[in-house]
């Protein structure tokens, strides 16, 4: 897949696609309470206000845009993997970071390893596989 991504789309997506439409690619970061921060010097002001972009709405796109975000959704339709990646078993891939057991329990909040009883929390649907002992944020 990397392979592919540089000898054929790197070009489109990343010279072409993102510079035209930088809008369409952003980058989201969750943190959950509190983001752990340290003011260095108080002495300075720090407030901003936001810029002011003029977005274009899809009226008033031209043509050639237009007929770019459709063969980009073409490509993708084409090149797409969800089919073959809705019938891999990710649990059966999924090994307990504490004692290396294959066999775990897919419990409805949680997975818990059958061998040495340890359970991995699931936040949004993805499991929280830090070994006994593993204080998370300490990387």
């Amino acid at each position: 897949l990397v392979e592919l991504y540089e000898h054929a789309a790197k070009k489109v997506i990343a010279h072409k696609t993102i510079a035209h439409a930088p809008f369409e690619f952003h980058t989201r970061f969750y943190w959950q309470d509190t983001i752990a921060h340290e003011i260095v010097n108080s002495s300075v002001d720090a407030s901003w206000s936001p810029p002011q972009f003029a977005h274009t709405t899809q009226a008033a796109q031209s043509v050639r845009a237009r007929i770019g975000r459709w063969v980009l959704s073409l490509v993708r339709l084409l090149f797409s993997q969800n089919r073959r990646n809705r019938s891999i078993d990710l649990q059966a891939l999924l090994r307990c970071p504490s004692c290396g057991a294959e066999d775990l329990a897919c419990l409805p909040s949680a997975l818990q390893c059958k061998a040495c009883s340890a359970t991995y929390p699931l936040q949004r649907g993805v499991a929280q596989m830090y070994p006994a002992g593993f204080v998370a944020g300490s990387v």
